[in-house]
């Protein structure tokens, strides 16, 4: 239908490239994104923000740089979503470097930033970076975010940090205010499951809000499985059963 089209401004560009890259098929977005340049069809943020989203799904870190220099030369009023999707983008290619000079330019002042930043340092496992940028990040005045607490309990969880993942879930609720939704939960129980301690994780989800703990047996059970303990999947089923 696109290539019947008698004539295809950037909406219908846009369209197809977002099309591409929700079924992850990179290499097609990428050359469609060439062929609309080609056909003389500017691109505006909607344009950039997809195909940097491709750049960073296939790790095509030249590529980003070279879309991130277009950008720079059309002097485009680059957008919010534009500006987490550059940043998203180096993270995802491991390219913390030039993630952490964005983070030098004020347009990149906001949790969103710092949120991709700390979250490509706990896929690493690198708790070490994670913690130096939550500090970072709230010297600048930023509040860490759900979000964040997320990326820093998955760190923590990655290199079996089990008190200090205590510590920081404690903290985000005490000092932060933030309240644990399901990925904190997760994050928990997996970092008690990871170093075998499933009755501290059982421990855990019965002091949790009732609506908010489903989740949470259910992970247990998965480790359950994982460790051979049949008796507490069996209770972890029960709990389970209760909730739904």
């Amino acid at each position: 239908m696109f290539n019947e089209l008698p004539f295809r401004d950037t909406i219908s560009w846009n369209a197809t490239l977002a099309g591409f890259a929700e079924h992850e098929d990179g290499p097609l977005a990428l050359e469609l994104f060439e062929k609309m340049r080609k056909d003389g069809v500017e691109p505006d943020n909607a344009t950039f923000s997809t195909i940097l989203k491709v750049c960073g799904m296939i790790g095509a870190l030249q590529k980003g740089r070279l879309i991130h220099e277009l950008m720079i030369k059309m002097a485009l009023g680059i957008d919010g979503v534009v500006c987490i999707s550059l940043m998203d983008m180096y993270v995802k290619c491991e390219s913390f470097e030039d993630a952490c000079n964005l983070l030098k330019q004020p347009l990149f002042h906001n949790v969103e930033s710092w949120n991709a930043l700390i979250s490509g340092y706990s896929c690493n496992g690198n708790l070490i970076a994670v913690n130096h940028y939550l500090k970072e990040m709230q010297k600048e005045g930023l509040k860490p975010n759900r979000r964040t607490f997320s990326s820093i309990l998955a760190a923590c969880s990655h290199v079996g940090m089990v008190e200090q993942g205590c510590q920081h879930f404690e903290g985000m609720i005490k000092v932060h205010g933030v309240m644990p939704v399901f990925e904190h939960l997760n994050c928990i129980v997996d970092l008690f499951s990871r170093v075998g301690q499933l009755q501290e994780a059982e421990r855990f989800l019965q002091t949790m809000p009732i609506d908010q703990s489903l989740t949470g047996w259910r992970a247990l059970l998965t480790s359950c499985k994982v460790h051979c303990n049949m008796e507490l999947g069996k209770d972890c089923h029960d709990q389970a059963l209760q909730l739904d």
